[in-house]
């Protein structure tokens, strides 16, 4: 009898670390509408600048549209067309002040004239601009983008108007939505900072300009935004990429455009991205590498914005500090590293070749990796329960192996991602259509 005591002990233990480790107890997203865009409801928000049209957009993965430049009524025509299409869209509010569009030329000339705003008329230039856009599209909005974008923190006026700006938008929004405004790339962390108290959308330029820059780049930008929003203290505060669609790679190159893109999608999301908004999908001069880009794009936007996919996931998981990567072979480490006109380094900094989350949700245990470096790496995953656990490829549903010692062995591509999912051997696996 003490024997079978112990072997059931034994198989309880086994079984409260497989309910335990596997899988999450409950999803805070779950009572939020399975059709609506993040935060409002459980759709990974993907958007681009400039897009195409909306039916054709949804088909291929994205789920916001815009935003487009032009003023208001470009954006009022723009977002009647993305409605029809059951698109919903980012606004890009214009205000109007004195007969004139707020621009950054415009706050430069003010300053230069010292032409004193009149802060009254300004909230109710503001006023009118959201009331017109409400009007216009009401709840097919999703995001707001604040113009002009930009703002520079070090401009009192300039802080003055995105403050007020949000406050309108907030005091006149029935549905409060999130408030947006572009940041340039350049800005770090103590500059990204001054922003997190008016913005609900913390996102930035994210452009390692196709080839020419090392994509450990990626990381430093990943970094200054977690840890502005960690700073904030605000759980609320989303932090966004806004990766490049511009740039021309060079002709041996484009066989590396959708790495580069997978790579450069996922790799904020590890560091705690929720909002991902291309710059741009427009066609434009000199870039013929838009098609290479755009399917690309689509890819990495039907992973995250599939009905109970691994968007759901990132945006509702648990993350978890169980799982550890070490890397046996290849870099363990790579450098960042900026320098100035005249080739002098100006910063540097050296970063894990490889990052990842550990991430634990209602439909299984996860791992999203990757690596910045540039060539192969083989690692070794630690931390998996000691009993005998299936692996499964997450985007496809194929199984990859089983391991029961705790452990896997993983080689990773130039600047590969994986994403994975972990489960009890007794699950099987069968690859989605």
């Amino acid at each position: 009898m003490k024997h079978w005591l112990v072997f059931l002990a034994l198989m309880l233990g086994v079984s409260g670390v497989r309910a335990d480790f596997f899988k999450a107890d409950s999803d805070p997203g779950a009572a939020l509408p399975a059709d609506r865009v993040y935060p409002a409801g459980r759709i990974f928000p993907f958007g681009g600048f400039s897009p195409p049209a909306g039916a054709n957009l949804r088909k291929l993965g994205f789920s916001l549209a815009g935003p487009v430049y032009g003023g208001n009524e470009r954006m009022k025509e723009f977002a009647r067309k993305q409605a029809e299409a059951g698109m919903p869209v980012i606004w890009q509010l214009e205000v109007v002040y004195r007969g004139q569009p707020m621009t950054i030329k415009r706050f430069d000339e003010m300053a230069k004239t010292k032409e004193t705003i009149d802060w009254a008329e300004m909230d109710r230039a503001m006023e009118t601009a959201v009331r017109e856009a409400l009007d216009a599209a009401g709840g097919n909005i999703a995001y707001w983008a604040a113009t002009p974008e930009e703002l520079r923190h070090w401009r009192k006026d300039e802080m003055e108007y995105l403050g007020r700006f949000a406050a309108i938008i907030r005091k006149l929004d029935p549905e409060k939505r999130p408030v947006w405004m572009y940041i340039p790339g350049h800005y770090n962390q103590a500059s990204l900072e001054h922003y997190t108290p008016v913005l609900d959308v913390l996102a930035q330029g994210y452009y390692p300009r196709a080839g020419t820059t090392p994509r450990v780049w990626c990381r430093y930008w990943a970094e200054n935004l977690a840890d502005a929003a960690a700073a904030a203290g605000n759980k609320n505060l989303i932090v966004g990429v806004v990766p490049e669609m511009y740039v021309q790679p060079r002709e041996e190159e484009l066989a590396m455009v959708p790495v580069w893109v997978r790579h450069d999608v996922f790799m904020p999301l590890i560091y705690g991205a929720r909002f991902v908004e291309v710059f741009s999908l427009a066609q434009r001069s000199g870039f013929s590498a838009h098609g290479e880009y755009f399917f690309a794009y689509c890819q990495a936007a039907k992973t995250l914005t599939a009905p109970g996919g691994l968007g759901e996931v990132l945006l509702f998981g648990e993350r978890q500090n169980d799982l550890k990567l070490t890397v046996e072979s290849g870099p363990a480490e790579v450098d960042y590293v900026r320098k100035d006109k005249a080739g002098t380094v100006t910063f540097a900094k050296k970063y894990p070749t490889l990052a990842w989350a550990d991430i634990r949700h209602v439909s299984g245990r996860y791992l999203f990796a990757g690596s910045s470096a540039d060539v192969a790496v083989k690692a070794r995953l630690s931390g998996l329960p000691e009993v005998p656990v299936a692996v499964f490829d997450a985007e496809t549903g194929k199984e990859l192996g089983r391991t029961a010692d705790g452990g896997l062995n993983l080689e990773f591509a130039p600047y590969e991602i994986k994403i994975l999912r972990f489960a009890p051997q007794t699950e099987t696996g069968k690859e989605k259509e």
